[in-house]
């Protein structure tokens, strides 16, 4: 996302988060994770796609989003019979995704951009030569790809900083602490620019991916490692968690520098 996306977006961000933490009551217990995925969802309907649900259709997409979601991870997709596949939650639920998508492919054919991210895909345009754009289904995929990057990896991401938080009062309170640094000096407006000066929040969300992180990738051409090639098509599994662990700028002996209780060190 470029930085004029992310002004472009700042408001709708604003608005997705000051909902969930409405939600958030200090007089009995959350479960955190729900909220982080509820706001994900959110980011994911308002600025990804840019739609405007009411709230029964957000409990909907919520839902549908879910169930795709939770049939990608499923190990015992692979063993789905194709003939079934297509009768799965998992499957229906895809259909109405790439059905939401295609009918705000046509609204925005027909009013033009609207800020959301899945216009700026279809009305981008190559520098170099302005008569390519993304194919239909070039913009089907990557917005279901957002959906996908931007909702599960990223609630697992801040239901784990929350973790942190919790554990590490010191932390929390220093993090405070800058955040109303910031709006004395920004205001309580919320910019690019206001957000860049936070590195403080930017050590902790680093060191929160860094105990607790989340990536893999495929082969999707025939790359050539060690002296041995990897077929086209099969897959590659990253384990940033070793790397991680075996980090001699950090590591230590007994583990204890990947333990969210004993390893989170932001500074």
């Amino acid at each position: 996302m470029t930085p004029d996306a992310i002004d472009r977006a700042m408001p709708t961000l604003i608005t997705s988060a000051a909902e969930q933490i409405d939600r958030l009551s200090l007089e009995e217990p959350v479960m955190m994770e729900k909220v982080a995925t509820a706001f994900t969802l959110d980011v994911a309907w308002r600025q990804i796609l840019g739609l405007d649900l009411r709230e029964d259709k957000v409990e909907t997409f919520d839902r549908k989003t879910y169930d795709w979601i939770g049939g990608i991870i499923n190990p015992l997709r692979a063993f789905y019979p194709a003939r079934l596949s297509k009768h799965t939650k998992s499957h229906k639920a895809l259909a109405y995704l790439v059905t939401k998508i295609d009918r705000k492919i046509e609204s925005l054919e027909r009013n033009g951009p609207d800020g959301s991210t899945m216009s700026g895909m279809l009305f981008a345009k190559d520098e170099e030569d302005p008569s390519k754009s993304l194919s239909r289904d070039e913009i089907v995929s990557n917005t279901l790809l957002l959906i996908l990057a931007g909702s599960e990896t990223a609630a697992s991401t801040l239901t784990v900083a929350t973790l942190a938080l919790g554990l590490h009062k010191d932390v929390f309170r220093k993090l405070k602490e800058e955040q109303q640094a910031k709006i004395e000096k920004h205001g309580e407006g919320m910019t690019r620019g206001a957000l860049e000066d936070c590195t403080y929040l930017d050590a902790v969300i680093k060191e929160t991916m860094r105990i607790k992180p989340l990536a893999s990738t495929g082969a999707m051409r025939d790359p050539r490692r060690g002296g041995r090639q990897i077929p086209k098509g099969y897959g590659i599994a990253f384990n940033p968690t070793i790397t991680h662990a075996l980090d001699p700028a950090v590591e230590e002996e007994d583990g204890s520098h990947m333990d969210v209780v004993r390893g989170f060190k932001p500074e």
